[in-house]
């Protein structure tokens, strides 16, 4: 996913990208699928040889309910900066200089080849989605999963099981408590 940033003559613009998740490297996992295209929307500010790109990710995934093991959708979405700076010809680059005043937690610094004018964004596109899919999820904060004595959905109502006696293989602990 190439963005063209220094041939154009737009100094602040927006750019909306959409893509399918194979394009960026994601594929459909035992945890979540994604459902339809990833939206990316990117915010290019350019200021002579320097280009900042605010962007945000966005797609929908299909996931499996860590409490009751239904399956559901969420908006999965994320954001990444970089700041692009394209070289001069035949400068030597420092990187302490160069990096002096970029935050590295909030910002990916590039430095580009004087000739060049795009830049791949897919790794980041790639990283940013699948850092914001959940390893453990919930389809609501009310879900109140299976019952853990016949697995009945508690969501669909009651199931009539007598859930007060303890489990079995518990029941040497409690005659080590008693001594």
């Amino acid at each position: 996913m190439k963005i063209d940033l220094f041939d154009t003559h737009k100094h602040d613009y927006l750019l909306e990208l959409t893509c399918d998740s194979s394009d960026i490297g994601v594929e459909n996992d035992e945890i979540y699928t994604i459902e339809g295209p990833v939206t990316v929307t990117l915010h290019i500010q350019r200021n002579g040889d320097v280009a900042r790109l605010s962007s945000t990710v966005h797609a929908v995934v299909k996931l499996e309910c860590a409490r009751c093991l239904e399956e559901f959708t969420c908006d999965v979405d994320g954001e990444f900066t970089i700041v692009a700076r394209r070289l001069r010809k035949g400068e030597i680059v420092r990187k302490s200089e160069d990096t002096a005043d970029i935050d590295d937690d909030e910002e990916d610094l590039v430095l580009l080849d004087y000739d060049t004018n795009d830049i791949d964004i897919t790794e980041n596109v790639h990283d940013t989605l699948l850092l914001e899919i959940p390893l453990k999820s919930v389809c609501s904060d009310d879900c109140r999963g299976l019952c853990p004595a016949c697995g009945h959905n508690l969501n669909e109502g009651e199931c009539g099981c007598t859930r007060t006696g303890s489990d079995p293989r518990w029941n040497a602990l409690s005659d080590i408590g008693g001594q």
